[in-house]
């Protein structure tokens, strides 16, 4: 109740005499000792109102013979001691501590004064009594003074209280007394003394000090300990043992100085910060329950931040740290961290660490010592950090449960693979612990954090597809773009599942790609993939794998899912259809097995024939039958319309003039020999050639190396796309050495079309071998000998048909000019003739050469046997004539 509530209190209690209160002054001096004893209702002598206070307090009886003690009651109209006009109520501001409380304190006079005098009106106890106002109203406690401590040097303070008041003081502070505080006093008084301010009756004993002297005062070992005391108050404490108004504590009226012991912190303990304690054993002392602290705390310490300290070495109040513990960097009351605080002292919190920095604040469990810091339950629900550690206090690592934060989802059967065993941060990148996404989504402060499933997912960039980045559907709860699933949508979090040694698992993370490594590293796109997977064969991908079978290629399928490489060896899981009897050539990479309406044998895995490219074995050079053909090549090729194999070509694509099986001896390609006009099958001179000892049905004689069944053959036969460069014409040639002539080796020009160095023409080029002719039997002159034949210099010079011997340079040279045909005739029958070109793979000449001479048609005129001629020649008369 205030002061002036208080006053109304009295006022209306008189409303009844209020035009008495008016007269007052007049009547007092009238009635109350204005005149002589005689006057009428004048019953005291005069001057009696200066010194009547102090008779009432001496006897109060004798007031209420004629007067009203109390509000309650106005009286026959005699003046009430409740007169709001008489008494402390004609002083103004008499309700202000500097007015009534110095009145209180005082010793009784003539004039009144002391507590007994608040006591008349206000009640023994101060609950009101007659006044009916009680002290507690403005007090704050059922007392004639503040509320404890009553002992501030520079304002309110019980220690200039006159010791007179001293039976009254008795009341509450007896020895004993609860309203005492521990210690007070320090012993007991002797037996009978009578209440005063400094015998042991009350709180104090003989000596000068104000409070109790000696080891139970000094040391913190039971409730009378100094630091109760000083902590209400350091200020009091300050007035005896310190200069008040500065910052020192080293001694004052009193030579005992707090800095003596509290060397360090001056007037307190060093470390004053950890949550009090007061019990004892155990007493911790702490500036946290300390009382005064707006007046005490500023007179060492920065109490305002920015101003700078009385005391500069005095920790401030908005310190980072004092005495390697957390002070208040925000502020009295404010955290002395972040907040979040992701800082490792939370994070990798230890009871050590806990005790040492967090205590201070924080309890695990229970009421935190200060009330806005949060129990570390509050956000750790599953149980104590500083026992169950590695995510446990919150939920399983990996979690384990049915509620979030703790829910199992599929992490048991991720926990298992390389590179993500023990590492949230594979799949919750930036939100593992210690981010401020997973402190924000733990936290279960109300009104704060966002603790709602699904946890926050973000792989690591290692585990994204070529797709795109890996990402979590949160509605569906489903992954994309995640390269060990293969790029493929994972299923449902916690509801689908793999099995991985099934033909649907497989293909729940591997599709056929087009390319190696495409779409994506795990595609399975090498060797023959596609073609067994496709609806045409329908092959399941465990007809030929096993995850189960123990090799090392097994072993590692979870193995490398951070990388782009496979896994593997892959072959390594081979078992075609779950049988060991079916082989699979892990180091050829072909499989020997009954698969699909085809015997394999030592096929091919890679995606292309099961045998070599070129293949130029009997196999295929061979399969002139249909029963051969069947049996090795129709697994994959057909010989017409399409092969089994999109990639293995038909044989048509080569054999352009027919089935190999039905149009044999080189025909399914060219005659034999070529006949036609359009490559391969060009006719050129082929046929005179073919008519020749030697050479004849011998494709070798002149095409060797390049025969059929030769890789130059089969390069040149090749019509597949893009392997047919070769297929142009002229076919190549390679004459057996043993057509070349002495000049050199025999050689064709593919520009002119012609041959040079060929024994057979003599070393003399030949005509062009579509568009030439050769007159070798000379109808028309002896060009046709001189294509072939050249004058030589000495027997089988320069080659071996070189007409050299005899007369040869006389008539065939300029001097004669015979002909050749002049005496040699090739048609003539004889065996010379018929031999012209029957050896022509040896040096040797035809003939013998004698048998084809008949000049001018005439037999008759050469002598063989003696080598002469009888005839008349170039003007000449030869007769006998030795050639």
């Amino acid at each position: 109740m205030g002061r002036s509530s208080r006053l109304a209190v009295m006022f209306k209690s008189f409303r009844r005499g209020l035009s008495l209160g008016l007269l007052l002054p007049a009547a007092l001096l009238v009635g109350c000792g204005g005149g002589s004893r005689a006057s009428k209702g004048n019953h005291h002598p005069k001057g009696w109102l200066d010194v009547h206070p102090g008779q009432a307090l001496a006897g109060l009886d004798q007031c209420r013979t004629c007067h009203e003690m109390t509000v309650l009651k106005v009286g026959s109209g005699i003046p009430n001691c409740m007169t709001a006009a008489c008494h402390h109520g004609t002083v103004p501001g008499f309700s202000l501590a500097a007015s009534h409380g110095l009145r209180a304190k005082s010793a009784q006079d003539a004039s009144g004064g002391g507590l007994a005098s608040c006591a008349t009106c206000h009640g023994a106890d101060f609950a009101g009594g007659g006044s009916a106002v009680s002290c507690a109203s403005c007090h704050g406690v059922p007392a004639p003074h503040p509320a404890r401590p009553w002992n501030d040097p520079a304002g309110l303070t019980h220690s200039t209280t006159d010791p007179s008041n001293a039976a009254l003081c008795a009341r509450c502070h007896l020895a004993g007394s609860a309203s005492n505080p521990p210690g007070h006093p320090a012993q007991s008084a002797a037996a009978g003394a009578v209440p005063s301010c400094f015998n042991n009756t009350m709180c104090h004993g003989p000596a000068a000090a104000p409070h109790p002297l000696g080891a139970a005062w000094r040391e913190a070992t039971s409730s009378a300990f100094h630091g109760f005391q000083a902590k209400q108050n350091l200020l009091y404490c300050q007035s005896c043992h310190g200069t008040p108004g500065t910052t020192s504590f080293g001694g004052g009226s009193v030579s005992t100085a707090c800095d003596s012991c509290h060397t360090a912190a001056g007037a307190h303990s060093t470390v004053w910060s950890a949550a009090p304690v007061d019990t004892f054993p155990g007493y911790t002392p702490s500036h946290r329950n300390a009382q005064n602290r707006d007046l005490a705390c500023p007179v060492c310490h920065d109490y305002t931040k920015g101003r700078t300290a009385p005391l500069p070495a005095a920790p401030s109040c908005f310190a980072g740290s004092s005495n390697a513990v957390a002070c208040h960097a925000n502020g009295p009351g404010q955290p002395d961290h972040p907040v979040p605080f992701q800082g490792s002292l939370h994070t990798a919190a230890t009871q050590a660490t806990f005790n040492a920095g967090c205590a201070t604040c924080h309890a695990v469990t229970g009421t935190s010592p200060l009330a806005g810091a949060p129990t570390c339950a509050t956000c750790h629900q599953a149980g104590s950090p500083l026992v169950l550690t590695s995510c446990a206090s919150c939920h399983g690592k990996p979690p384990a449960g049915t509620a979030f934060p703790d829910i199992a989802g599929s992490h048991a059967a991720h926990e298992t693979l390389a590179g993500v065993t023990g590492l949230c941060s594979t799949c919750h990148n930036t939100f593992d612990s210690g981010s401020l996404e997973h402190y924000n989504r733990a936290n279960a402060r109300p009104g704060m954090g966002t603790a709602t499933r699904p946890a926050p997912v973000a792989l690591l960039g290692n585990f994204n597809a070529k797709a795109g980045t890996a990402a979590l559907d949160p509605t569906v709860l489903t992954c994309s773009s995640v390269s060990c699933h293969g790029g493929i949508p994972t299923p449902a979090w916690g509801q689908g599942t793999i099995a991985v040694n099934t033909d649907a698992g497989c293909r729940q993370c591997h599709q056929v790609g087009t390319a190696q490594a495409t779409p994506e590293n795990n595609a399975a796109w090498s060797g023959l993939h596609g073609f067994h997977l496709a609806a045409g064969v329908g092959a399941l991908c465990t007809d030929c794998h096993s995850m189960t079978n123990g090799t090392p290629g097994a072993a590692n399928h979870f193995a490398h899912l951070d990388t782009p490489q496979m896994e593997g060896p892959a072959g390594d899981t081979i078992l075609l259809l779950g049988s060991t009897a079916n082989v699979y050539d892990k180091a050829n990479q072909n499989c020997t097995v009954t698969c699909h309406g085809h015997a394999h044998t030592a096929s091919s895995w890679k995606g292309g024939p099961s045998h070599p490219v070129p293949y130029l074995g009997t196999g295929h050079t061979g399969a002139g039958t249909a029963t051969a053909f069947n049996a090795t090549c129709s697994s994959c090729h057909a010989v017409t319309g399409s092969s089994p194999v999109a990639t293995a070509p038909l044989c048509t694509v080569c054999h352009t003039a027919g089935s190999p099986l039905t149009v044999a001896n080189c025909a399914s390609c060219h005659g034999n020999p070529p006949a036609g006009s359009a490559f391969p099958d060009v006719a050129g001179a082929h046929a005179r050639h073919n008519a020749l000892a030697g050479v004849a049905a011998q494709c070798g004689v002149c095409h060797t190396n390049s025969d059929a069944g030769t890789q130059s053959h089969y390069a040149h036969a090749n019509a597949r796309p893009g392997a047919d460069a070769l297929r142009v014409p002229p076919a190549p040639t390679g004459f057996s050495g043993t057509y070349n002539a002495k000049a050199g080796a025999a050689a064709f020009a593919p520009a002119t079309l012609t041959c040079s160095n060929v024994s057979c023409h003599g070393a003399l080029p030949s005509p062009n071998w579509r568009t030439g002719t050769l007159d070798s039997a000379g109808t028309s002159g002896d060009a046709g000998c001189r294509a072939c034949h050249s004058r030589g210099t000495a027997l089988g010079v320069p080659e071996s048909n070189s007409y050299y011997s005899g007369q040869h340079g006389k008539h065939l040279g300029s001097e004669v000019a015979a002909q050749c045909t002049d005496c040699h005739g090739m048609a003539n029958g004889t065996p010379g003739a018929l031999a012209h070109f029957t050896h022509l793979n040896t040096p040797a000449m035809e003939g013998p050469a004698g048998d084809t001479i008949q000049y001018l048609g005439s037999r008759s005129v050469y002598n063989a046997a003696n080598r002469t001629c009888t005839l008349t020649c170039h003007g000449e008369n030869h007769n006998n004539r030795a050639w």
